[in-house]
């Protein structure tokens, strides 16, 4: 209980030093479903999906997706407390914002690296990230986890929320390192460290509500966000339905669909 209180007061003095989702040096495009595996979805260390593993909105967790599996996803994150459909087109008129996901593994050094593509805006605005979970106490659930990863790998321009020329060296390619450790039965606390999009430390609690619903809240370095997700069937395939808040007053939902 101790622990759950710590955790929920550093989300607290998050909430109070909560800063602009938009603006230079905001990366407006990243703080929802951010394209890391457990993005919108909930992992379990072995890089399995499924209702008792860990999850975030926008923050990395250790666990890495399994390979043989691809995973799909979007998102809407709206101006306001209401939730609406995903903006498709150029401007923000509508009164939300868009972003699509698809992530793989591969087996690489022993372990797993996932492999996503981005799609960040109206236009067609795309990156790429790489996350890798190293080969360590694979077979100790309940030790530390520990993955390696680099976010927008190729720097483009167009994902960092600043009008930016392709030459200016203020981009938004961000490397992390960040465990997860799971310290009761299906909750898990996950702290990282990543530069440039996270400026600094980052964390997430897991925990379940009941065996339909899981809730999250995580400290992204700008804002202090949360949701719950539950399980449904699309088509005779698993997906997963999440639905949050962004700094507290911008809704955000989302479905990805596990292939």
């Amino acid at each position: 209980m101790r622990f759950v209180c710590s955790v929920l007061l550093v989300g607290a003095l998050g909430g109070v030093q909560a800063q602009s989702i938009g603006g230079p040096r905001t990366f407006p495009q990243f703080r929802d479903m951010a394209g890391l595996s457990g993005n919108g979805f909930p992992v379990l260390r072995d890089g399995s999906i499924g209702m008792h593993g860990a999850m975030s909105l926008s923050t990395p967790l250790a666990y890495v997706l399994e390979t043989k599996r691809v995973v799909l996803g979007l998102c809407s994150r709206s101006t306001d407390r209401n939730f609406r459909w995903v903006n498709t087109t150029s401007t923000g008129t509508v009164g939300s914002d868009g972003t699509f996901q698809g992530m793989f593994s591969l087996d690489s050094l022993g372990s797993r690296i996932a492999i996503t593509h981005m799609i960040v805006s109206g236009t067609g605005d795309s990156v790429q990230h790489l996350q890798y979970q190293l080969p360590l106490n694979q077979e100790r659930t309940g030790d530390w986890a520990f993955s390696i990863g680099c976010h927008n790998i190729t720097d483009r321009p167009a994902a960092n929320g600043d009008d930016n020329p392709v030459e200016d060296s203020k981009l938004s390619r961000s490397f992390f390192i960040v465990g997860t450790k799971e310290c009761s039965r299906e909750q898990y606390f996950t702290l990282g460290l990543g530069g440039t999009r996270w400026k600094g430390f980052f964390g997430s609690y897991t925990l379940p509500i009941n065996d339909q619903w899981r809730a999250f809240g995580e400290y992204d370095t700008f804002n202090w966000n949360f949701g719950a997700a539950t399980e449904i069937q699309i088509i005779g395939k698993r997906a997963y339905l999440q639905a949050g808040l962004v700094r507290g007053n911008l809704a955000t939902w989302s479905i990805n669909w596990v292939f």
